[in-house]
C-alpha cells in the first residue's frame, strides 16, 4: 500500500514509525526544517497515511473552548486544551437546548474542537470538509452562513482515545449572542459515512439563573456581583467569569450590563423537533378550543335564570316522602303541597349569588389595588438596587484602572 516503500515500519498492529533510512526522514518541506515532508509522504502513500489503522471513522469528541482567554495563554504555559469548557456539551439534533449548550464568554464562540477517530486523510483535511451556519431559531436550514474561521489545525493523536483533534478558530466577537451549527461532512477526506452535526450557542453575560430562558438582565449582573472572587483565581467552568480572565469583578458585571438581551435573547432552540410535536392533539384541545367547543360547561355569569324544559319533560317528584306527610297529618301540621300541584311549587331553582355581587366586587377591587401597590414597591426597590449596583461597579472599575496604571508604572 505504499507504506513500506516510503520507509515505514509497522511496530504494533498499525502503529507506524518512519525509519532513518527513509528518503523522507528529516527531509523538511523547504530542505532546511527537520521533520518528515508530510506532503510528499501523503503522495507516496496514496493518502493512506493516518499514523494508525482504525476499523471505523467516527466523531468521538465535540467541544467548545475559550480561545484567547487566560486559560489559553502560551506565555503562562496554557494552550487550547486548557481552555476547553468542560461544563458545556454539544446540542444534538432532536434535543432541546439548555445552559449546558451555550457559553457566556465575552468574545463569543471563537474556538471549537472536534475529535475524529480514524480520520481518513488528516493531511488534506480543510474547510471544504466542514460547514458552518449561524442563527437563533429551531430551523437551521434557514440559517445564514457563519463567518469563516481564521484557521483550522489538525493535531494527530491529540484527541480523545488517540483520535485526531481538529481545532477551529474564529475572530473574537465574530459569533456572539447566537447559535453556531457545525457540520463535519461525509467526504473521502473525513471518512465519515454520514455528516456529523452539532450546535453550540453564546449569550454574553448569561449566568444560567433561569432554566426556562437565556435572557441576560439585571439578575445576571446581580449574580455576578454576588460571586466576586477578588484576587483569587477561578476555573474555566465558573459561569460568572464572563471574560474568562480567571477573576470575577466589576468588569464581568459591566459586560453583563452591556449585553442585556432586550427583546432578542438567545432562544433555547430545539433543532430537529417539529413544531407539531408540541401542539395539542385532537384528544387534548387547547384551552381556547375547549372553551369554544363546549359552551354549556362554562358558568353563566349573565345573571339570567336558566331555562327549564316545558311540556312535562321532567317527571314531578313529591316534595315530602309519604312517611313525613303522615307524621305531619297526625300532629295536626299543615300538609305539604301535593306533588302534582304545580301552582304551589317553585317555578325556578334558587340562583347562587353572582360573583359580581357588590360586596365581592369591592373585595376584588381592594385586592387588585393592594397588588398594584405591592408591584410598584417591588419595582422601586429593584430600581434602587440596580442603581446601587451600577454605581458600585463604576467605582470598582475606576479602582481597577488605577491599579492597572500603578502596576504598569512599577514595571
Amino acid at each position: 500500500d505504499g507504506m513500506g516503500a516510503a520507509g515505514f515500519t509497522d511496530y504494533a498492529n498499525g502503529n507506524y514509525a518512519l525509519t532513518a533510512q527513509s528518503a523522507y526522514h528529516n527531509a523538511g518541506t523547504d530542505g532546511k526544517d527537520l521533520g518528515p515532508d508530510w506532503t510528499a509522504l501523503g503522495d507516496a502513500t496514496k493518502n493512506t497515511l493516518t499514523g494508525r489503522k482504525t476499523a471505523t471513522t467516527a466523531v468521538v469528541g465535540r467541544q467548545i473552548f475559550y480561545a484567547n482567554s487566560a486559560f489559553d495563554n502560551p506565555a503562562a504555559g496554557f494552550g487550547p486544551d486548557n481552555a476547553v469548557a468542560l461544563d458545556k456539551q454539544p446540542l444534538l439534533s432532536g434535543k432541546a437546548a439548555s445552559f449546558v449548550n451555550y457559553t457566556s464568554y465575552s468574545r463569543g464562540i471563537n474556538g471549537i474542537m472536534i475529535d475524529i477517530a480514524g480520520l481518513a486523510d488528516p493531511i488534506r483535511f480543510s474547510i471544504a470538509d466542514l460547514e458552518f451556519r449561524a442563527g437563533n431559531d429551531s430551523n437551521p436550514a434557514a440559517w445564514s452562513s457563519a463567518p469563516a474561521p481564521l484557521s483550522i489545525t489538525v493535531r494527530l493523536g491529540a484527541g480523545q482515545l488517540g483520535s485526531d483533534r481538529i481545532a477551529i478558530l474564529w475572530a473574537d466577537g465574530a459569533i456572539k449572542n447566537n447559535w453556531l451549527q457545525i457540520t463535519v461532512k461525509a467526504t473521502a477526506i473525513t471518512g465519515l459515512t454520514q455528516p456529523d452535526v452539532f450546535y453550540f450557542g453564546n449569550a454574553v453575560g448569561e449566568t444560567g439563573n433561569d432554566p426556562e430562558n437565556a435572557v441576560v438582565d439585571a439578575a445576571d449582573e446581580y449574580n455576578i456581583a454576588s460571586h466576586r472572587t477578588g484576587v483569587v483565581p477561578t476555573n474555566a467552568a465558573n459561569p460568572y467569569d464572563i471574560n474568562r480572565d480567571r477573576i470575577i469583578n466589576a468588569t464581568d458585571m459591566f459586560l453583563a450590563r452591556s449585553n442585556v438581551s432586550g427583546s432578542n435573547p438567545l432562544r433555547l432552540i430545539a433543532p430537529g423537533i417539529s413544531a407539531s410535536a408540541a401542539a395539542p392533539s385532537a384528544d387534548y384541545p387547547s384551552d381556547a378550543a375547549a372553551i369554544a367547543e363546549t359552551p354549556a360547561q362554562q358558568p353563566d355569569l349573565s345573571g339570567a335564570s336558566p331555562a327549564l324544559p316545558s311540556g312535562g319533560g321532567i317527571e314531578a317528584a313529591p316534595l315530602q316522602s309519604p312517611e313525613i306527610a303522615a307524621a305531619a297529618d297526625s300532629a295536626g301540621l299543615p300538609a305539604s303541597p301535593a306533588a302534582g300541584d304545580a301552582s304551589k311549587r317553585p317555578t325556578e331553582p334558587r340562583r347562587p349569588r353572582s360573583i359580581f355581587h357588590p360586596s365581592l366586587r369591592a373585595a376584588s377591587e381592594d385586592r387588585n389595588e393592594w397588588g398594584e401597590k405591592r408591584r410598584r414597591e417591588i419595582s422601586r426597590k429593584h430600581s434602587a438596587r440596580d442603581a446601587a449596583l451600577r454605581e458600585f461597579a463604576a467605582d470598582e472599575w475606576r479602582l481597577s484602572r488605577i491599579l492597572q496604571r500603578i502596576d504598569a508604572a512599577l514595571r
